[in-house]
């Protein structure tokens, strides 16, 4: 309460300064934010809404055992994975609501298979260190580590001991029959279309409130280490205009990258309507970080 209340009093007094951030935060999100990541999400909603694992192929499900999961979660995975935050959390909670995921599974998707899109790496993220390479180093880190942590961490997927374990076999083919594909494509545009606002605010958000409170007296210095858990893209941008040697700010990044930030964290708990459990999620993001910052150090 007391900080919302400090942040605030900084807004009215440092109306010139929310007013700028606010627009550089939403001139990034229409340049950059928006065209890597829309198309994907809208892609990636309609492949996981139109069954693409539905049938019982046993590479598939040996697949998806690795991480605890049915094969019906494995185009959310492939989304979080590749696609884009927060789309793993996107596509995993929409498979649960339509009861195709139990709750446990979608919450372990969204852990582990949350992360910074490819198209958003290359294009965005690694020319500020050097160049696309920079950025094909940072998915391979981010990507490796989050697949160790997800197999590790597998049995949070699975259902208890002496719980019946919800039926998540994948729809059968009626599914999607009875809509068009014309018709499931405009769904998920406006569903994804929603998500990106949900991602546009809290990009905002968190830009304006960390402008704000590092503008006091005496935490200048501390921007750069508090922001590597506030906002990856904002971190990275710090990152990169630091003296740090290059290896060492590529392995900043990667954890920057690889924890995902506060941001998108509440970003993901938000697309769950509040189901995702915060604090085991916040364990496996930090220890994905942690693994994704080690490799980013050795691949630069």
């Amino acid at each position: 309460m007391l900080v919302c209340l400090l942040l605030f009093c900084l807004l009215l007094l440092k109306a010139p300064l929310a007013k700028s951030t606010a627009a550089e935060a939403l001139a990034f999100c229409g340049v950059s934010l928006a065209p890597s990541l829309f198309p994907a999400a809208v892609l990636g909603r309609f492949l996981t809404l139109s069954g693409v694992f539905a049938g019982e192929n046993r590479l598939v499900k040996k697949i998806a055992g690795l991480f605890g999961l049915s094969p019906a979660a494995l185009p959310a995975l492939a989304a979080g994975l590749v696609c884009g935050f927060p789309m793993g959390a996107f596509c995993a909670y929409a498979l649960a609501e339509d009861g195709v995921l139990s709750p446990r599974e979608a919450a372990h998707v969204s852990a582990f298979a949350n992360n910074a899109g490819l198209a958003f790496l290359l294009g965005s993220v690694g020319p500020m260190f050097g160049g696309v390479r920079r950025g094909v180093t940072l998915f391979a880190a981010q990507t490796l580590a989050s697949l160790a942590v997800g197999m590790l961490t597998a049995k949070r997927a699975r259902p208890k001991k002496g719980v019946k374990a919800q039926n998540t076999a994948p729809p059968p083919p009626a599914f999607q029959e009875s809509r068009s594909s014309l018709a499931l494509l405009s769904d998920c545009v406006g569903q994804s279309a929603q998500a990106m606002l949900t991602v546009t605010g809290f990009v905002v958000f968190f830009s304006v409130t960390s402008a704000l409170f590092f503008s006091l007296p005496g935490l200048a210095p501390a921007r750069l280490p508090l922001s590597l858990f506030l906002e990856p893209t904002a971190a990275c941008r710090l990152v990169a205009a630091s003296s740090l040697l290059p290896r060492t700010a590529l392995s900043l990044a990667g954890f920057a990258l690889g924890f995902s930030g506060l941001s998108v964290l509440m970003q993901s708990v938000a697309l769950s309507h509040s189901s995702l459990p915060f604090w085991p999620t916040l364990a496996v993001r930090l220890a994905i970080a942690a693994l994704t910052a080690c490799l980013a150090f050795a691949m630069g």
